[in-house]
């Protein structure tokens, strides 16, 4: 059995959120007014997550970092029951707002997927399904939710994830354009860190207070999982192939995939 990953940083998980609440919650406003529901990014997120969720109707479904609603509007439809948590008391309002009856069974509630006095109010084997998009870099350590998805989750249930990719997108790397011979531009990625756990900020040099992400690679994502039950079987690399402005860095994404998608399935019992 894998040995548990270390957190990312040596600081407490539990006050981590209260902590950065107020930087949160400006994060959520603008999020929320500038994806919406649209957008490439929006739209890749959205594909992404499908593919690997598969959901074909009837299941119980528990998300962790629903943000503003995004995935549950566009899934839930056709399920059984849509439980949708975040950690920010905004983020579930904005949602609020934006959803209709006809995105389906859809309960919203507040839960911080880093405290585990919040996990364990989730009933046990209540759920088939559970989705976190774009949410696992957040989390200073994974081990206390893969323990609660592991007895949460039915026998052969599903945990489908999406991260910013580990490899091409996280706070180590760096982009370079340049003019190629027909005049276009050509971007390239370089980075200088990878195999070591870090913590970095979210959003711009020299934002005061912006709250923290977790870089973790490939292994140290799934170390946990593997540790708890769980087995690897579907994964997916997504690009953004709509158009974007010449020269935009978003044209980068047309061949070097901005999210990784996965898919980790629970063993009739957890080792």
């Amino acid at each position: 059995m894998p040995a548990p990953s270390p957190p990312c940083s040596p600081v407490s998980v539990v006050p981590r959120f209260d902590e950065y609440a107020e930087e949160w919650a400006r994060v959520a406003i603008g999020f929320d007014a500038k994806r919406g529901d649209r957008g490439d990014l929006v739209a890749v997120l959205y594909d992404a997550i499908a593919e690997v969720a598969e959901v074909r109707g009837g299941e119980n479904v528990v998300e962790f970092g629903c943000g503003n609603g995004i995935v549950g509007r566009r899934l839930a439809g056709s399920t059984k029951r849509w439980l949708a948590t975040d950690a920010s008391g905004t983020m579930l309002s904005l949602a609020e707002k934006r959803t209709r009856p006809e995105n389906g069974p859809i309960e919203y509630a507040q839960l911080d997927a880093s405290e585990t006095g919040d996990l364990a109010a989730l009933p046990d084997a209540s759920f088939d399904l559970a989705v976190a998009g774009m949410m696992l870099n957040c989390l200073p350590e994974l081990a206390p939710l893969y323990t609660t998805l592991a007895r949460v989750l039915v026998p052969g249930g599903a945990f489908a994830v999406t991260v910013p990719h580990p490899c091409f997108n996280n706070a180590h790397t760096s982009w370079e354009s340049r003019l190629t011979r027909d005049r276009g531009t050509e971007w390239r990625i370089s980075f200088g860190r990878y195999i070591e756990p870090t913590e970095a900020r979210l959003g711009w040099e020299g934002d005061d207070g912006r709250p923290p992400v977790y870089h973790r690679p490939l292994s140290r994502l799934l170390t946990d999982a593997f540790a708890n039950g769980f087995v690897l079987d579907r994964m997916a690399e997504h690009v953004i192939r709509a158009e974007s402005e010449p020269g935009s860095y978003l044209q980068a994404w047309r061949e070097i995939p901005p999210l990784l998608a996965f898919r980790l399935r629970l063993g009739s019992a957890a080792a």
